[in-house]
């Protein structure tokens, strides 16, 4: 998040504290995803030591249903609370509040979207070179010079920056559900 953040301060003061205050928002939504997809490696780790590929591929798909639902319950309360998110960690900067309050509703309505269930998922069953790849190419590729682009370039400011997050969020999401639906992970020895 190092480059992402330089992105941010080329926007502004208020656009970089904005940026970090909304990180630290969205990664509370992503931690319950983030604990399904370790459980969803296990179950599906289990399964594939027992022989069992049709029931690994079962409960990655039903853990990656349950963390989507989830994650968009979640998310969808941080976006319809968004004002009143953000001034718990905003108090004094009426400006870098109502700077925070798009971005946060996008990555809310949005959060469904992130893919560290699957991503997980794929790295407990020993699928981490394909999950390594597809996250370096989304992130250094695709988000950075992406989020670069449209914020600064285009003039999208703090709403571009955090709209390339959401882009990187959905191709990564294709990227990993598309691995685990193709299953070449069903072949490894866990």
């Amino acid at each position: 998040f190092v480059v992402f953040f330089a992105i941010a301060g080329r926007l502004g003061t208020d656009a970089l504290a904005a940026s970090t205050v909304l990180l630290n928002v969205v990664l509370i939504c992503v931690l319950p995803g983030l604990g399904m997809g370790l459980a969803g490696a296990s179950l599906v780790g289990q399964s594939l030591g027992r022989g069992d590929t049709r029931d690994a591929r079962r409960w990655g798909w039903q853990v990656a249903g349950l963390g989507a639902a989830t994650m968009a319950g979640l998310g969808l309360v941080v976006a319809l609370g968004a004002r009143t998110w953000l001034g718990v960690f905003i108090t004094d900067s009426p400006a870098t509040l109502e700077l925070a309050v798009a971005p946060l509703m996008i990555m809310g309505l949005t959060q469904l979207l992130d893919p560290v269930v699957m991503t997980n998922i794929l790295t407990g069953v020993g699928d981490t070179v394909a999950t390594l790849v597809i996250s370096i190419f989304a992130q250094w590729v695709l988000l950075l010079p992406g989020a670069y682009v449209v914020a600064v370039t285009m003039g999208g400011g703090i709403v571009g920056l955090w709209s390339a997050m959401v882009g990187y969020r959905v191709v990564c999401l294709g990227l990993v559900m598309g691995r685990f639906h193709r299953g070449a992970w069903a072949a490894r020895a866990v």
